[in-house]
């Protein structure tokens, strides 16, 4: 089991979820890369934490 944070989005862009920025479509696009990226590199699965159910149900609707 690895435990760790991500900082940087895959294109190298820093990876922020504050509350302000989080309605923005360009930020809510990095999210969804970066969670599909490290699911496609990581076997077996990955569990995501999002700071709020409200981001998790606009990324999911997004």
């Amino acid at each position: 089991v690895w435990v760790g944070t991500l900082s940087t989005c895959p294109d190298g862009s820093r990876l922020e979820c504050k509350s302000t920025s989080a309605a923005q479509p360009g930020v809510q696009d990095a999210i969804g890369d970066t969670i599909l990226w490290v699911s496609q590199v990581t076997p077996h699965g990955v569990l995501v934490f999002l700071p709020s159910y409200q981001l998790m149900n606009r990324l999911a609707r997004r």
